[in-house]
């Protein structure tokens, strides 16, 4: 009898933690915001995301629902995120903005949630063109949440800000504000792990006013006094790409990148930063230096063919620099061969005729031009589906088509891919750049318009095409 009341407990023992399990705040929260997730799905999937007001008024009650039962629970971030873009995105700037400072009522002691909260609402008020409003926001974020990522980054958010208005009195008092408050966490957390971070954003401010010499003593320093933290190691990286962007500073570039190979040979980014120092051998004319740097990665790299097809690159750069056409032709077909479906092996065609070109050997330079339309055009007729492979092929070709003075022919290309593959705004942001290049501005303002009125919610894409018909109609007024 004894043994089986024993049973009994035991059981109830096991048994209970799965009942009450079932009723964790936690994993019931969690499970009804994946059960809000799949229903906002099937409706984007059933609009294909185009939406009406009924859609978000019944995508916002979803996640509404997790937020009422669980307020405090994470989840409920989410929700509530999600809930103020859809108010963005339909302009309703008022209620995003209210979402938005319940999340910060409700989750003041999380930094970082905080602070997104506040650079959002800061958001809304620089797309309405109210500064101050959004300046006061991000002030919070810098007063409230200093060592969180937007806290350190805000200062130099905000120099940014009037430097795109070209303000210079709020430039500099916002860059001496800014020093200011950086020296004042570097006094703070003097000795502590964040001190060399702190440091590290002065060094940006410095660089982001223009000040480069300062900015260079701050990362000396950083490397100096913590030689072993993260932003040590990216002092030297970040030097090198300063000193890069000068043709006579490029020896300074190539040494700081040297200094960080030898201080850290395990780095992840070994690979990249060798690869970067053979180019900046290149740049500096020093070919045999480059080609040595080259050969050193395939021998290093050989089991990584994305590195080996770099430095290949790299090779029949310094190759194509030395006018070496038979180790530069062995280059070529080595990608080719074991690359084939690269996009650097799809290059090879028309790259081979712009050597020749290059060379004066005009009569070659046509016969491996017929040779590459040949090769590209055989790859669009291998089938029907938009691939990677006939995305790229397609711009060699009208390249090539330009190079043989057929206008006509890249022109019918681009409009042909555009009409049978309407979802990829390339081929008319393509077509645009075909009209500028062959010198019809009218031609090309009507695409890029085109372009903004047929894939407005793709703001890469409307940005790109903005930007061209602002220099467009700039080049055309004058």
């Amino acid at each position: 009898m004894k043994i089986k009341k024993n049973l009994f407990l035991l059981s109830v023992v096991l048994i209970l933690p799965l009942f009450l399990g079932c009723s964790d705040p936690k994993y019931m929260s969690e499970k009804m915001f994946w059960k809000a997730e799949q229903k906002v799905g099937k409706v984007l999937k059933e609009k294909n995301n185009q939406l009406e007001e009924k859609d978000y008024q019944e995508i916002v009650s979803v996640y509404r629902k997790v937020v009422d039962s669980y307020p405090l629970e994470e989840v409920s971030l989410k929700a509530q995120f999600a809930i103020s873009k859809l108010f963005l995105s339909q302009g309703k700037f008022d209620q995003a903005k209210k979402e938005l400072k319940s999340i910060i009522q409700n989750f003041a002691s999380k930094s970082k949630v905080a602070s997104s909260a506040y650079f959002s609402i800061g958001n809304i008020y620089e797309a309405k063109g109210q500064w101050q409003e959004a300046f006061e926001e991000y002030d919070k974020i810098i007063d409230l949440y200093p060592l969180t990522t937007l806290g350190l980054r805000m200062p130099i958010y905000i120099l940014q800000h009037y430097q795109k208005e070209k303000n210079d009195n709020g430039q500099e008092n916002a860059y001496k504000r800014a020093v200011r408050h950086y020296e004042s966490l570097l006094e703070e957390y003097k000795e502590t792990p964040v001190y060399p971070v702190i440091n590290d954003h002065l060094a940006l401010i410095h660089l982001q006013r223009g000040n480069k010499d300062e900015s260079m003593e701050v990362w000396d320093s950083i490397v100096k006094e913590y030689p072993d933290s993260l932003q040590a190691a990216k002092s030297f990286l970040v030097k090198g790409d300063i000193f890069s962007r000068n043709k006579e500073e490029l020896p300074k570039a190539i040494g700081s990148y040297k200094e960080f190979i030898d201080k850290y040979p395990q780095s992840k980014l070994i690979s990249k930063i060798k690869l970067k120092l053979g180019l900046l051998y290149f740049q500096n004319q020093e070919l045999n230096e480059s080609k040595d740097i080259f050969y050193g990665v395939l021998k290093d790299y050989s089991d990584k063919p994305p590195v080996c097809l770099d430095a290949y690159l790299g090779l029949s750069y310094c190759f194509r620099k030395d006018n070496n056409t038979d180790e530069l032709m062995g280059i070529y077909r080595k990608i080719k061969k074991d690359y084939p479906d690269s996009k650097m092996a799809l290059s090879v065609p028309i790259m081979v005729t712009q050597h020749y070109k290059s060379i004066k050997e005009d009569d070659k330079a046509d016969i491996y031009l017929k040779k590459a339309i040949s090769e590209y055009e055989s790859i669009l007729a291998e089938g029907q589906e938009e691939t990677l492979k006939t995305r790229t092929a397609v711009s060699f070709l009208v390249l090539c088509y330009l190079a043989k003075d057929e206008k006509e022919k890249a022109i019918g290309l681009l409009n042909n891919m555009a009409d049978k593959y309407p979802l990829n705004p390339t081929y008319l942001l393509d077509l645009g750049i075909v009209y500028m290049r062959i010198n019809i501005p009218n031609k090309a303002v009507e695409n890029f318009e085109k372009v903004i009125k047929k894939y407005p919610e793709n703001q890469r894409v409307v940005k790109f095409a903005t930007y061209q018909l602002k220099v467009l109609k700039d080049k055309i007024a004058k």
